[in-house]
């Protein structure tokens, strides 16, 4: 009976440590080498975004930690991009943390998960329809912000996971990858020039070789009046 309650004790023990206490970013950079490579979950507060590294950075105090959200859904992205710099957002971030290559004893995280004050980050709203003359007057008012936009399916890509659309002649390409299975399936199965109406809610962005040109990344697609 005793060596019952000792190997189910011992289970409990194995449970408890398994899951992942929450940690300030003082802690976690203090004791690096301890939970390098290893799953950590980690609260700071919201600093600033970095869209071409697809990372964000966040901290509390003098303590600064860069988090990279590349494995995140796209509802998060977008809401790590619609935050203005130094919000101060509290967020809690869990993921692998790792130490840079040329670095010695400096940290990042790759996230796999994020919620902010307990709870999960909301889709930002787009607001009304925008359209290119809008973005190409103001770029700087829509790129890296959530934009919704209306026009005509040209074509797509599915080696690309995206499609293009035009609107008064001008084209954009979207990317759908962030969209569940049956959506980019339904999205990408569409016959070319098939002019359905299409309305897109998502990321604008810039290509990196052509600051005129724009796509988004979509969280939303509608297909159809």
């Amino acid at each position: 009976m005793k060596r019952l309650f000792a190997v189910a004790l011992g289970v409990l023990f194995l449970i408890a440590g398994a899951e992942a206490k929450e940690l300030s970013v003082g802690s976690v950079l203090s004791d690096g080498e301890t939970y390098a490579g290893k799953a950590v979950s980690v609260r700071g507060d919201f600093l600033y975004s970095e869209p071409v590294r697809e990372s964000f950075m966040m901290g509390q105090g003098r303590d600064t930690i860069e988090v990279f959200y590349r494995d995140l859904p796209g509802n998060d992205k977008l809401f790590i991009l619609s935050q203005p710099k130094n919000s101060k957002l509290s967020i809690l971030v869990s993921g692998m943390l790792r130490q840079y290559a040329n670095k010695q004893h400096f940290y990042f995280i790759e996230a796999t998960s994020m919620s902010y004050q307990g709870a999960a980050a909301p889709a930002p709203v787009a607001g009304s329809a925008v359209s290119f003359f809008d973005i190409q007057s103001e770029p700087a008012k829509y790129v890296s912000k959530p934009v919704t936009m209306k026009g005509l399916f040209l074509y797509s890509e599915p080696m690309r996971q995206s499609f293009t659309f035009e609107q008064n002649g001008k084209t954009i390409e979207v990317i759908v990858s962030d969209l569940s299975k049956s959506d980019r399936e339904r999205i990408l199965g569409q016959k070319k020039d098939s002019k359905i109406p299409v309305t897109v809610s998502g990321l604008l962005q810039k290509y990196g070789n052509d600051e005129k040109r724009f796509f988004i990344t979509a969280y939303t697609v509608t297909l159809g009046n």
